[in-house]
């Protein structure tokens, strides 16, 4: 399948600019980082799914959905389920579909039951798909003596899996940071009466910090028993977030990931919206995307007038590479609402690729985010636009109009198609625009609010 990688990293670099810097801010460069400038990148080929996140689709459509995820530049997946059942299919079904898409299926999601009674099946599976982990989660309301227990039968089973190639690894949620019992945790039960030769830890982000673990310390005080993250956000309100857009701070623990061991960084989301494949490719360009190199997206800024005054405002764009700013006018008051419209700088696609089939092509998205200010925010869903190409051609298709939030549509808020191309309308250059409208409400707080407008190109094979 042919990719064209050098768009698909520009791509992580235009949205790196909307990441929070809270999110991407943080140590590197060392086990024990002194530098909080410094930036850790998350290789690509490390780079994986938890294809939980994308349960609905797979269930529906498994080639498609593989496909799709590849397509973002995602080479890895983790499939969840029991042995002879993962979406409906078992482990020699979904190899060819992985294979198939270019995606390695490095780890296996099985049950406990299925660990204790056919670990001959798990082996299997994991065989079939060619794994070489396969992991489990505990029981919520375990005590601490089945803690216990379960870690001397998880060194039988580890023993058992090691002989076939195979890494056994234990994938927590947050209950077994509170059971506890003389300042012990059942997860401290679990990570010191196992084997670490045969035993590892996929190490959940999200439900270790939910209930306030010091995930760098944990790191720090068990080396190399962690080659297996899964890398989930946590929205300010406690729920699930793409990857970036969310308070952890994911620099600090990669930072150490020489020290943890980790090997693979599967992304995940227990409620995507709006649904796993956009997740999961949304979080895939946050968690590839450069943050020093923040210059390159497109920043949009509006200043509100006070109420009443119909003084100049002004919506404006930039193209960073170029520092050129399109003045795109005055604030318009409509009643309720403040209006500012304007028009997106050119987008040149090109594309020289040799054709694999008629099916060939590209997308491009757009996505932007809240608007800020230092007494609050305006979200992103008051934005919206108008796809257009500046000369027609045959094979390319605009987006659809997407109306703001005050128009009665979602917005920018979420992914929107500006433009795609097929067959041979997708060779050469294309040049794309877009008009640009934003609504706010006429009570919004006066002052001037900056956004960013990021860009994604993908490509469709």
């Amino acid at each position: 399948m042919l990719r064209t990688r050098s768009w698909r990293r520009t791509a992580a670099v235009l949205a790196a600019a909307a990441l929070p810097a809270a999110a991407l801010a943080g140590p590197a460069m060392a086990a024990t980082p002194t530098d909080p400038d410094a930036y850790w990148p998350v290789p690509e080929d490390q780079i994986g799914v938890v294809l939980f996140t994308a349960r609905s689709q797979m269930a529906a459509d498994p080639q498609g959905t593989l496909n799709a995820l590849a397509q973002c530049g995602i080479t890895n997946a983790e499939p969840s389920g029991s042995v002879g059942n993962f979406y409906g299919l078992t482990g020699e079904q979904l190899a060819p579909l992985a294979e198939n898409a270019g995606i390695n299926v490095r780890s296996i999601g099985v049950s406990w039951n299925d660990l204790q009674n056919n670990v001959e099946g798990v082996i299997a599976e994991a065989e079939a798909v060619g794994a070489t982990y396969a992991r489990f989660s505990g029981g919520r309301d375990w005590t601490m003596a089945q803690y216990a227990e379960t870690a001397a039968q998880m060194n039988e089973i580890g023993a058992e899996l090691a002989d076939a190639g195979i890494t056994l690894a234990y994938h927590n949620h947050g209950w077994e940071f509170e059971t506890q019992e003389d300042g012990r945790t059942g997860y401290d039960v679990l990570l010191e009466e196992t084997d670490a030769e045969n035993v590892a830890m996929e190490l959940d982000l999200y439900w270790s910090s939910s209930v306030g673990v010091d995930v760098v310390e944990l790191i720090s005080e068990n080396p190399g028993r962690f080659p297996l993250v899964h890398v989930k956000d946590m929205a300010e309100d406690g729920s699930f977030a793409d990857v970036g857009e969310g308070v952890i701070d994911f620099q600090e623990i990669f930072a150490l990931r020489d020290l943890a061991g980790i090997e693979y960084y599967f992304i995940e989301h227990d409620r995507p919206t709006p649904d796993g494949v956009t997740s999961a490719c949304n979080s895939y360009a946050n968690l590839t995307a450069d943050p020093s190199v923040d210059s390159d997206g497109v920043p949009l800024a509006a200043t509100v007038p006070e109420l009443g005054d119909n003084g100049n405002g002004a919506l404006t764009m930039s193209v960073a590479d170029f520092g050129e700013v399109v003045d795109l006018g005055r604030a318009l008051n409509s009643g309720d609402r403040f209006r500012f419209s304007g028009e997106l700088p050119t987008v040149s696609v090109s594309d020289s690729r040799a054709a694999q089939s008629t099916q060939d092509g590209w997308t491009v998205s757009g996505r932007a985010g809240d608007f800020a200010h230092s007494d609050g925010a305006l979200e992103a869903s008051y934005l919206g636009w108008v796809p257009g190409q500046l000369a027609d051609k045959v094979g390319v298709t605009p987006g659809a109009e997407v109306a703001g939030e005050l128009s009665g549509g979602p917005g920018l808020a979420l992914p929107a198609t500006l433009a795609s191309a097929v067959g041979e309308g997708r060779l050469g250059t294309t040049e794309l625009g877009a008009d640009l409208e934003l609504e706010v409400p006429v009570d919004t707080t006066a002052g001037a609010y900056t956004s960013t407008l990021t860009l994604s190109l993908f490509p469709v094979d």
